[in-house]
């Protein structure tokens, strides 16, 4: 059910809280992230016109990386089961494609039957710890990547296979709450003044948070944080 710009919906079939939801408006859809009392978490994708279940996906949040013995094993399982409880964030990367962060790292999704094309790993300070501040952001004039950013760090990645661009990610002296695109390269607007780094193959420099509060045309649109909407169930697709 739509109400303006309100959205209501409850989940898929055995869910027994929603963890997200997020109006995805380049197609009209709802994606919603949820629990159930037993089994995977699950994912569903529903039409805003119609109210109708598009696909579900069970398999999110499956472990990719090869499988861990002894205590690395138990943080592997650790990350999965708190990944299934918290918020996802998301960015609808052209009509094909859904691009989602879990505590897991990066999955992007095929729009239109929910399939996982590929994952990828956001490479944090210390391997093996969950990123945060994740902000997801469409590059402006290719169309080719997505940027990621993350702690002190932003990451370009391939949007046709998750694959990194740079070498290693450019680091600021806080954690980015916003970039800037121009001609000469990416720029990031840290939440602390930053110390200016240039990775090999990576952005020309990291400036500071005034280049971007200069520059309000070449600014991205920061993510935006999810609507706070009333919902109730919508119907499963026959």
């Amino acid at each position: 059910m739509i109400e303006g710009t309100e959205c209501v919906a409850g989940g898929p079939d055995g869910t027994a809280s929603v963890v997200t939801r997020r109006v995805l408006p380049q197609t009209g859809t709802l994606l919603v992230h949820g629990r159930r009392t037993a089994g995977p978490a699950v994912v569903a994708l529903y039409d805003l016109a119609t109210g109708q279940q598009r696909w579900v996906n069970e398999t999110l949040f499956d472990q990719t990386e090869p499988k861990k013995k002894g205590l690395g094993g138990l943080m592997q399982g650790l990350v999965r089961r708190a990944s299934e409880g918290t918020a996802l964030q998301m960015l609808q990367a052209g009509p094909e494609v859904i691009v989602v962060h879990t505590l897991m790292g990066l999955r992007a999704l095929d729009a239109r039957t929910g399939e996982t094309r590929w994952s990828a790993a956001l490479p944090t300070a210390r391997a093996g710890n969950p990123a945060k501040h994740v902000r997801l952001y469409p590059s402006l004039d290719k169309n080719d990547r997505i940027y990621v950013s993350f702690d002190d760090r932003l990451m370009a990645y391939r949007l046709a296979d998750g694959q990194p661009i740079w070498a290693k990610p450019a680091t600021v002296g806080g954690w980015i709450r916003d970039i800037v695109q121009h001609p000469a390269g990416t720029s990031s607007s840290p939440r602390a003044r930053p110390r200016v780094s240039s990775p090999a193959a990576g952005p020309s420099r990291t400036a500071s948070s005034r280049l971007a509060s200069t520059s309000p045309a070449m600014r991205t649109a920061a993510p935006s944080p999810p609507s706070r909407s009333r919902c109730m169930a919508m119907s499963s697709k026959a």
